[in-house]
């Protein structure tokens, strides 16, 4: 059985009880199957746009324990698809 990890550029936003909004960031989600995190501690959408999937992916690593053990399983499963932006990803 074949499993997906996606890593997704995020807009993060705080809504108040009537629903404006009041503060906005920028990170990742990552997620599978059994489990998820996410980051959101960039700066600007400028800054998020700018980076390259590796850098990204970095980011997402030291952001959390969570995110480093994902990625670290992409390494060591067989059959796991591991997706950046929607786009499969390889670091070679």
């Amino acid at each position: 059985m074949s499993m997906e990890i996606n890593l997704v550029r995020t807009r993060f936003e705080t809504l108040s009880e009537a629903g404006d909004v009041e503060f906005v960031s920028y990170g990742f989600r990552l997620y599978d199957d059994i489990d998820c995190t996410y980051g959101n501690t960039i700066g600007s959408l400028d800054t998020l746009l700018a980076m390259s999937a590796d850098e990204l992916v970095d980011f997402a690593r030291s952001s959390s324990p969570t995110a480093s053990a994902m990625l670290d399983s992409v390494g060591d499963a067989d059959g796991v698809r591991f997706y950046v932006d929607g786009e499969i990803y390889n670091d070679s």
